[in-house]
């Protein structure tokens, strides 16, 4: 077995757990802060507690705090770690194409499409013919690259990307995808999802190597 593949192997599994880690870690953090709020807002023993004016300051406390821990938190981190994670996939396939000694061809002499796209091209032409490119892996991980392209070139607002027919059936046959106000929003358990497709991608594609 080349030692790039092993090394790949071993630095692609830890990094994919260290997206996990952070993801699941903030997921249950902002869980909990949730719990919290949603606490006192469904309690009125602070009424008899506290003065009018205190009583307000910590009822628009609450509130504040669980539109932060249900919405804005959870929604920064789970744009942000999504186009990370696409970033890591996309890198580590390129890493391996660039690496790969039995072709004289490049990735860069490649025509058309994405990057991940170069890569599908190259794997089947020169690496392994009877890989699967059209794994479910692979077809989740497209559908990401579109959620993720409308995240960072369209602020998420679905009607302004070029694709907005297929996020819209993105959208429709997966329940952790969601629209608010026009905007693609990630729910928990996406992120999960996708790092789950990509360990079993890398598993396949190191297999084939």
């Amino acid at each position: 077995m080349p030692l790039f593949k092993i090394v790949g192997r071993r630095v692609t599994t830890i990094e994919l757990q260290n997206f996990l880690a952070y993801v699941e870690n903030n997921e249950i953090y902002f869980n909990s802060e949730l719990k919290k709020t949603e606490e006192i807002l469904r309690s009125m023993k602070y009424r008899d507690e506290l003065s009018d004016e205190e009583f307000d300051n910590v009822l628009d406390e609450a509130v504040d705090n669980h539109n932060f821990y249900n919405e804005v938190f959870p929604e920064i981190m789970r744009n942000s770690t999504l186009i990370s994670l696409f970033s890591f996939f996309e890198n580590t396939l390129v890493s391996y194409c660039e690496k790969y000694k039995g072709s004289e061809k490049k990735l860069e002499d490649m025509n058309g499409g994405s990057t991940i796209d170069k890569v599908k091209k190259y794997i089947k032409e020169f690496i392994n013919k009877e890989f699967d490119s059209n794994s479910k892996e692979w077809m989740f991980i497209k559908d990401l690259q579109k959620v993720r392209n409308c995240i960072v070139h369209q602020n998420s607002i679905i009607e302004d990307s070029k694709h907005k027919k297929a996020i819209y059936n993105i959208i429709e046959k997966n329940s952790k995808l969601e629209i608010y106000k026009g905007k693609i929003i990630i729910r928990e358990g996406y992120l999960e999802e996708a790092i789950s497709n990509m360990r079993i991608y890398f598993n396949n594609f190191n297999e084939a190597l």
